[in-house]
């Protein structure tokens, strides 16, 4: 049954179809009880393991990141060569590329909480001359059981945190995280500050969340210019996207955000410090929680352009500072009755306020 779905009307199987689902599936639409085969695009890219193409050659590291840890051991295959094991190490286990490589990677471990990555700098000097450069895509679950990955679909707790903070890789638009149901922590700082990333992975499909789940996982990847289309979780928990995109300077367009049942924390700082960023998502819930839009988009001085239906924000602190330093001019959308303030809290200064 895990592939069969029903819907209700065809704008809710429109945008399921789009971002919700990555295997073949069967459905029937309620509306006008049409019956669909969605053979999707993804369907191969599910069976394939995570994969490095590798654009410029130099040295990968496996490294775990503190003495004490406790060590994971993958397998990785070169081209059409043979699984060779490894073992995260402080000093991290070297994988020489060459341009054009094509690198795929496996393992049995559920967690990788503890500082397990793949790395683009020599551990002992900081060195990144030498650093491989690649496109990422295939399933990550691979690396959670390199078996079975293409039906695994839950995450638990603290599981692919860190995964490819400050490497060198530019495009992830074609890389899975087909999980629907994440544990907290899950996918934590994954690309911080990879400064060169500019697509991210094209679907986040996780419906179902937990405490700090996608917190800063873009922060400070300053070449990013294309986010997720959509987050399409509608009942959020607290962190969940806390400073997802903090430091994004090149992005332009945010993800769609239908959260309607928010938790505390939930969107603090998500775009502080996005530059380029001139247009909020629209923001439909209606009621506000403590410290939800906090710092939401601080520091984005060219966003010109709020969209937001909450009617109650009586909430401690939920907007505080969330338009500090957003464009001198600009348009807020809102119903009429909401009592909102002016200033960095609320309305921002010289906006006009459109009913909406």
């Amino acid at each position: 049954m895990r592939y069969i779905h029903f819907f209700e009307n065809t704008n809710e199987y429109g945008v399921t179809r789009n971002y919700n689902y990555l295997e073949p599936w069967l459905s029937l639409v309620t509306e006008n009880q049409k019956v669909n085969y969605n053979k999707n695009e993804n369907e191969k890219k599910i069976s394939t393991p995570l994969t490095f193409e590798i654009t410029r050659g130099g040295k990968l590291y496996w490294r775990l990141n503190k003495a004490g840890g406790v060590a994971k051991t993958i397998d990785y295959k070169k081209n059409n060569g043979d699984w060779v094991t490894i073992t995260s190490t402080t000093g991290g286990t070297v994988i020489d590329v060459t341009t054009g490589d094509i690198i795929q990677f496996r393992g049995d471990n559920e967690v990788y909480s503890n500082g397990d990555w793949f790395n683009s700098f020599d551990p002992t000097t900081a060195n990144t001359n030498n650093a491989a450069i690649y496109v990422a895509k295939g399933n990550i679950m691979s690396l959670i059981n390199k078996t079975n990955f293409p039906t695994i679909f839950e995450l638990g707790n603290n599981a692919l945190r860190n995964m490819f903070i400050r490497t060198k890789i530019t495009d992830a638009s074609n890389l899975l995280l087909p999980a629907r149901k994440v544990g907290e922590q899950c996918y934590t700082v994954m690309f911080k500050q990879c400064d060169i990333l500019q697509t991210a992975p094209s679907i986040l499909p996780a419906t179902t969340l937990a405490s700090k789940c996608y917190s800063n996982m873009f922060e400070g990847c300053t070449s990013l210019t294309t986010a997720p289309s959509i987050l399409p979780a509608t009942t959020l928990t607290e962190g969940c996207y806390n400073l997802m995109f903090k430091g994004c300077t090149s992005l332009t367009q945010a993800p769609e955000l239908p959260a309607v049942e928010l938790a505390s924390y939930c969107y603090r700082n998500m775009f502080s410090d996005c530059t380029s960023l001139t247009t909020a998502p629209e923001l439909p819930a209606t009621i506000l929680i403590d410290e939800c839009y906090r710092s939401m988009f601080n520091r984005c001085n060219r966003l010109n352009y709020i969209k937001c239906l909450a009617t109650d924000i009586s909430a401690s602190n939920c907007t505080y500072a969330w338009t500090s330093s957003v464009s001198s001019t600009g348009t807020f959308v809102t119903p009429s009755t909401t009592a909102w303030s002016t200033g960095t809290s609320g309305i921002p200064n010289g906006w006009t306020k459109v009913n909406a």
